[in-house]
């Protein structure tokens, strides 16, 4: 059976609320009514993981019994689509070509994968959580239409339907100094930092160690945290990817 995609509604995350009563907007980057009243609805609730409560254990094993896990993490802008502007929302959101075919190809031979993604557009103020779940809808979305639509090509579009969806998906929302509020200033959590790979793993059931992993990015801090994770990393030439391979030849 396909596993279901968690980039669905409806959305269970952690949700932390400021202990101040009411929250100071930074003027820096007010410009408009708007604005300060987007900055607000932000400060309002900070999520730290996009699913963190949601619990995994049902989720089917793409692994039979005494096989070694593998577990593929991929960025997500400049990995499985386009670079996109901070301010941008789903409507926005296209696949990169072969996207769609690398992730139904991943799960048909049994990887799980987990995305894991940086969003510090959020700590900066430029668009709010349920922004970003929309966008990571919209994302599943198209990765299953376009999975479809191989599977109808090959003829088995019943038994490959819905195959080309993420495990898990892990977001972090740090801003570091940019941040609109002290409380987005902390980006330990974000990559280069392993954090959100191995609570990606952990939602899986997977102890460090316990997986043979692949971490898929265009970004040095990607191939850093992989790295961190233990995992085998690969640059794509796509994104920021040419940009990454300059400067380590350097």
């Amino acid at each position: 059976a396909a596993c279901p995609s968690l980039a669905v509604h409806p959305h269970r995350f952690a949700l932390h609320r400021l202990t101040a009563p009411t929250p100071m907007v930074n003027p820096r980057a007010s410009k408009t009514a708007l604005e300060i009243r987007l900055k607000a609805e932000v400060l309002q609730h900070r999520h730290f993981w996009g699913h963190q409560e949601i619990t995994l254990g049902s989720l089917p094993d793409s692994a039979p019994k005494g096989q070694e896990k593998v577990v593929v993490f991929l960025d997500r802008d400049g990995v499985l689509n386009p670079q996109a502007a901070y301010n941008t929302g789903p409507q926005e959101m296209s696949l990169l070509p072969g996207a769609a075919r690398a992730v139904d190809s991943l799960k048909v031979a049994g990887a799980q994968v987990v995305i894991v993604s940086s969003q510090a557009c959020v700590g900066k103020g430029f668009v709010l959580t349920k922004d970003v779940h929309a966008v990571m809808d919209k994302m599943c979305r198209l990765l299953r239409e376009e999975a479809r639509e191989r599977g109808s090509e090959r003829g088995g579009e019943e038994e490959r339907r819905g195959v080309a969806q993420p495990d898990c998906i892990m977001f972090t929302v740090g801003a570091g100094p940019k941040a609109i509020h002290p409380e987005y200033e902390d980006v330990s959590d974000a990559k280069p930092a392993p954090t959100s790979l191995l609570r990606g793993a952990e939602a899986l059931g997977l102890a460090a160690g316990a997986f043979r992993g692949y971490m898929v990015g265009d970004r040095l801090t990607d191939l850093q945290a992989g790295r961190a994770c233990g995992c085998k990393v690969v640059l794509v030439q796509t994104g920021a990817g040419r940009q990454a391979a300059a400067a380590i030849a350097e």
